[in-house]
């Protein structure tokens, strides 16, 4: 019998369903003849769907969420067998994700249903999906390796059946030709923390070809994609919310606005209010804690005399097609605290990202990146007051440890991707007038406005004078983005890479280096997909679960 207390929120007693007697039926095993698709060309890759919102299937009675494992000492509850409890019908369809599968399975009578799929050309890689008690169970197997032969095992879980498992399988079709691959560099001691996934754009270097969102695993193989419909620059953001939703945006286009998809690629929500079918989205899409759209524009920023670019950030409301809040640049103009430009000096800010965080003390901040002058500024949401400039020339000091002025060489130069933590900034410094890149962690103190840098790590030959990002992992980790135009004169050998450091020895845990030079990232970000891609190697809950109901499966 199956111990219950493992299985969260699937119907589990003793006496659940048993009093009702139902016909045994005979199961039968129905394969769609679309399970196994035609191979692809490039014309006709297979994809997630597209930005036009194009609509995905609908799951119903799945649970392909997190479980709740008890830590109870007594003796779990067992799940009874059902004599009259069989698999009546199985049927395996395609997706418009072509990643995926979607799974029909039909009970004799109510039953949760486990759900465990392996790879022929990989035996040690296990997903499994659980469903909630049901006779009519939908699944959308999502996390499938490209160019891959499939077996699943398909069985109750409670009660359980007397029969073994029904078993489909089927084979994933190749990744479209013009997605890069990866390869992977692990340490050989030390093992990679966080997530089990890297969400990031791949964008053609020069403008041409096909831009993709794409998910790749720790072993860098390719477990989803989403193309592009439309034409963007390197700057498109991408994030995994969890729940089987993505954000994305930006790309100096009006259809790079910010939005939400499915994993199908149909469009949830977007960032639209009256007149932002004009705006060039650019640099940055994120959702907040709150659940509302940031975005960031250029805009045209003056001082009564003269014109420049400067930068707009807005929120939006899902769903009700206004702004919520902006703040421009130029309010750092009127009050005299940003240098005007010029049409010599025409982009002297260059705004590349932006984050609205809610600090310890219960306030509302919004962070803003200021490449060219090499700012980060920090704005107050409720006033929209301008707060401080942190950066060579801005309002803090920047002191040693023990307080002593530290060198101006110490103060980032140009800086993209950050992450706030309160009182603390990690910050990707590409070093741009420097000629070297690197990673810093500053503590800030705005009682005395001073600084502190208190973490820094680069490596040899590290150079990226555009783009990148800087992420905080646990156990002490930080993962970058070390991205980089590799279509540019003289910087054609420095390469793309995502790479993993461990804080307190420097070694490089994990990285991943992207294999066409035509190819790019601008930011990546590790995504814990184990919510709707249950890998039992990397998701610590879902091989919990996967070890109490392991008896009932034959893989």
């Amino acid at each position: 019998m199956l111990p219950c207390s493992l299985l969260l929120a699937l119907a589990c007693s003793p006496d659940d369903k048993l009093s009702e007697q139902t016909e045994e039926t005979t199961s039968s095993i129905v394969e769609d003849s679309d399970t196994t698709s035609p191979p692809v060309t490039d014309s006709e890759a297979p994809d997630s769907g597209d930005d036009t919102g194009t609509s995905g299937s609908e799951t119903g009675g799945d649970d392909t969420g997190g479980g709740d494992t008890s830590d109870d000492t007594e003796a779990p509850e067992l799940c009874p067998e059902s004599a009259s409890l069989a698999i009546a019908s199985v049927a395996v369809t395609g997706t418009p994700s072509a990643l995926a599968r979607h799974l029909e399975v039909s009970l004799s009578e109510d039953a949760a249903l486990g759900v465990a799929c392996t790879r022929d050309d990989h035996p040690d890689e296990l997903l499994y999906w659980e469903s909630e008690s049901a006779d009519e169970h939908d699944l959308d197997l999502f996390g499938l390796a490209p160019s891959s032969d499939y077996r699943c095992q398909i069985a109750p879980l409670c009660p359980t059946m007397s029969g073994p498992p029904e078993e489909v399988t089927f084979q994933t079709e190749p990744p479209p030709s013009g997605l890069p691959g990866v390869t992977i560099t692990q340490h050989p001691t030390l093992t990679s923390s966080g997530a089990p996934m890297v969400v990031m754009n791949a964008a053609p270097c020069d403008g041409g070809g096909a831009h993709y969102l794409v998910m790749y695993d720790l072993n860098g193989e390719v477990r989803w994609f989403h193309r592009l419909s439309g034409t963007f620059s390197t700057d498109v953001v991408v994030q995994y919310l969890g729940d089987g939703v993505v954000v994305w945006g930006g790309g100096f286009t009006p259809n790079g606005a910010p939005r939400t998809i499915d994993l199908f690629g149909a469009e949830i929500d977007r960032a639209a209010w009256p007149g932002s079918s004009n705006v060039t989205f650019n640099h940055e899409a994120r959702m907040l804690e709150d659940g509302r759209l940031l975005g960031f524009d250029y805009n045209t920023n003056t001082d009564g005399d003269r014109s420049w670019q400067g930068y707009q950030i807005f929120v939006t409301e899902p769903g009700t097609n206004k702004l919520d809040w902006t703040w421009s640049s130029q309010v750092g103009v009127d009050a005299e605290l940003f240098p005007p430009g010029s049409e010599e000096i025409y982009d002297i800010y260059h705004g590349n990202w932006a984050d609205i965080l809610t600090r310890k003390d219960g306030t509302e901040r919004a962070y803003v990146s200021m490449c060219y002058l090499s700012w980060i500024v920090a704005i107050d949401v409720d006033s929209s007051e301008l707060l401080w400039r942190f950066g060579l020339n801005g309002d803090f000091a920047l002191v040693n440890a023990d307080g002593s002025p530290a060198a101006d060489e110490d103060w980032p130069d140009c800086q993209h991707g950050i992450e706030v933590d309160d009182d603390t900034l990690l910050v990707y410094d590409n070093g741009r007038q420097r000629g070297a890149s690197r990673v810093s962690t500053y503590t800030l103190d705005e009682a005395a406005m001073t600084a502190t840098r208190t973490w820094s790590w680069t490596e040899e030959g590290w150079v990226n004078p555009w783009l990148g990002d800087a992420d905080f992992l646990p156990d002490d980790r930080v993962f970058l983005t070390q991205a980089n135009p590799t279509c540019f004169e003289g910087l054609e050998d420095i390469g793309n890479h995502l790479t993993e450091v461990d804080m307190a020895t420097g070694e490089v845990v994990w990285r991943a280096t992207i294999d066409d030079p035509d190819y790019l990232t601008y930011r990546s970000e590790r995504a814990d997909t184990c919510d709707v891609m249950p890998h039992v190697q990397w998701c610590s809950d879902v091989r919990e679960r996967w070890e109490a109901a392991a008896g009932l499966f034959s893989l």
